[in-house]
């Protein structure tokens, strides 16, 4: 049966774009799920530009979606303030907002303010993490004095040197044949 309240039954509406295969996959198998402890889903795919236009509108109850987040204090605020540019699900806690503006000007215990606002946003579970996808940077071995940084993998490139022979051709101190102009 299907869970309900005062007669009604609990049906959520799930909104997912129909040019991805692998979210409708993973759409179906979390309506079995749920089918089996009273929740019936509907999922409503749609095609991409309404999809975009729904989510940009903040026309939905369940949106289906991924996101790319670092773990940086700028990623933070846009993704989960009010006015954030990512913030694709609408949530506003004017809370959280005083919470990252008071982390963003910390000069003491930083860290520790961060972990305040992180809290908060589990507290309020404005979103169902379903799974987070694994990154790898692959970088050629002719580049030396690589540093990769979790917060953002090009944050060191600047520092990065390119090794042996084909420095000197990029710098121009090549033999003729090799020189760039």
């Amino acid at each position: 049966g299907t869970l309900d309240k005062d007669g009604r039954p609990l049906v959520l509406p799930l909104m997912l774009p129909s040019s991805s295969s692998f979210r409708i996959q993973l759409a179906q198998i979390a309506q079995e799920q749920l089918r089996q402890v009273g929740i019936r889903l509907e999922l409503e795919t749609l095609e991409n530009q309404v999809w975009i236009e729904r989510r940009e509108e903040g026309r939905f109850d369940i949106d289906f979606s991924g996101t790319a987040q670092d773990p940086s204090p700028t990623s933070l605020s846009q993704g989960w303030s009010c006015g954030g540019g990512t913030n694709k699900a609408h949530y506003c806690d004017p809370r959280v907002d005083s919470l990252i503006d008071v982390a963003t000007f910390a000069t003491t215990n930083v860290l520790e303010a961060w972990q305040v606002v992180l809290r908060q946003i589990e507290d309020d579970a404005p979103a169902v993490f379903l799974y987070a996808p694994t990154f790898q940077a692959v970088v050629p071995r002719r580049f030396t004095n690589v540093s990769i940084h979790p917060e953002s993998l090009w944050l060191g490139l600047r520092e990065w040197t390119l090794a042996g022979n084909l420095a000197a051709v990029i710098d121009g101190r090549a033999p003729a044949p090799f020189v760039f102009r």
